[in-house]
């Protein structure tokens, strides 16, 4: 799950692309969490 998509730093490397001045590598462009942790499955029998 996608929490942060980090759109200064997409603009960032944008502006380093047009300049010709980016480096080959691998850049942090969004950041996911982990979930919140659920409850256990129940089962309920009313008949």
């Amino acid at each position: 799950m996608v929490n942060r998509i980090a759109t200064e730093r997409i603009g960032q490397l944008a502006k380093l692309v047009r300049k010709g001045t980016i480096q080959r590598g691998m850049y942090i462009i969004a950041q996911g969490i982990l979930p919140d942790p659920g409850q256990e499955a129940q089962l309920e029998i009313l008949a």
